[in-house]
């Protein structure tokens, strides 16, 4: 499983309140990086050294190596590994995680909830869909009384599902 979670962690920049829960995230063994960067640059973060993160330019071009080639096995970069203070990152990222197995997944769960106990949390783990997602699954998101007058008003309209839909 490769999971991705997209997060706004801020309305203009992001909250550097969040900083150890993503630092916390990224040092996980399953966290595979961060896609996110500033206005109108886009970076692969790889990792961090204290408050700055790590990252790659995935728009900067490099030459390829053939196979024959002794470094073709190698990581190569043109100017070295890049960093940016977390501070100046912009609010919209995704974070990444591969779990091999249900057991690796329900693991990574648990760390979640771990991390959110001493951290804020940058999202949350739940075993149910959230409430106003539950409707969907046919259970009713609002109760109704069967004599409740929507005729009132003419601009509310309630729509009620019927018990055999």
């Amino acid at each position: 499983l490769m999971l991705l979670v997209p997060l706004r962690l801020g309305l203009d920049q992001i909250n550097v309140e969040y900083a150890p829960c993503l630092l916390a995230l990224m040092s996980l063994p399953s966290c595979v990086g961060m896609v996110g960067g500033r206005p109108r640059k886009s970076y692969y973060f790889i990792g961090y050294q204290g408050e700055r993160l790590l990252y790659l330019d995935p728009h900067e071009v490099q030459p390829a190596l053939a196979m024959g080639e002794p470094h073709a096995a190698t990581c190569h970069f043109s100017r070295g590994v890049r960093s940016v203070p977390l501070a100046e990152i912009d609010p919209s990222l995704a974070i990444g995680f591969f779990c091999a197995s249900e057991k690796s997944f329900d693991a990574l769960c648990e760390r979640f909830l771990s991390i959110g106990r001493s951290t804020l949390p940058a999202f949350s783990v739940s075993e149910a869909p959230p409430e106003y997602m539950r409707a969907a699954a046919g259970e009713p998101l609002l109760e109704l009384p069967d004599d409740f007058a929507d005729d009132e008003d003419p601009d509310l309209v309630v729509v009620r599902a019927s018990a055999s839909s």
